[in-house]
C-alpha cells in the first residue's frame, strides 16, 4: 500500500512539474509578445511623428508657393 501511494504521488508530482514547466513557457512567450508589441508601438509612434513633420513641411512649402503665385498675379 505504501509503495502504491508513493508511486501515485511520484506520478502526480511529475504531472505537476510538467504543468509548471508549460506555464513557465507560456509566461515567457507572453513576455516576448509584450516586448514585441511595445517595440512595434514605439516604432509606429516614431513613424507617425516623422509623417506629421513631413506633412507640416509639405503644407508649409505648399502655402509658400501658393502665396508666391498669388503675389505674381497681383497687379
Amino acid at each position: 500500500r505504501l509503495e502504491e501511494g508513493s508511486a501515485n504521488l511520484r506520478k502526480r508530482m511529475s504531472r505537476l512539474e510538467e504543468e509548471l514547466d508549460q506555464e513557465k513557457k507560456k509566461y515567457t512567450m507572453l513576455e516576448i509578445k509584450l516586448r514585441n508589441s511595445e517595440r512595434a508601438r514605439e516604432d509606429a509612434e516614431k513613424r507617425n511623428q516623422l509623417l506629421q513633420k513631413e506633412m507640416e513641411e509639405f503644407f508649409s512649402t505648399l502655402g509658400s508657393l501658393t502665396v508666391g503665385a498669388r503675389g505674381d498675379k497681383a497687379p
